[in-house]
């Protein structure tokens, strides 16, 4: 049944020929990304949050060995509790 739902979805796609596709579900994410890529279609399959990502600029990378004995992490001078990681 998910197949023939995916090549609904496609069929769809492919008439509208997409840059990107945004998906919250991640099991439609990957079968979304694999069928794409199957049938050769250019757009990309991507999060939500990851496109809000790319509108607002990427974030600074973070590397555990950051974290302060005090348990916050310091980013370029801003600091940050493990909570807000």
């Amino acid at each position: 049944m998910s197949r023939a739902v995916l090549e609904r979805k496609l069929d769809s796609l492919a008439a509208v020929d997409p840059d990107l596709v945004a998906t919250g579900n991640p099991g439609c994410l990957m079968q979304l990304r694999a069928g794409m890529a199957a049938r050769g279609m250019r757009a990309e399959a991507v999060h939500p949050v990851d496109l809000l990502d790319r509108a607002y600029g990427k974030r600074p990378q973070v590397e555990r060995s950051e974290a302060t004995p005090s348990g916050w992490l310091e980013i370029r001078g801003t600091q940050l509790s493990a909570a807000q990681r």
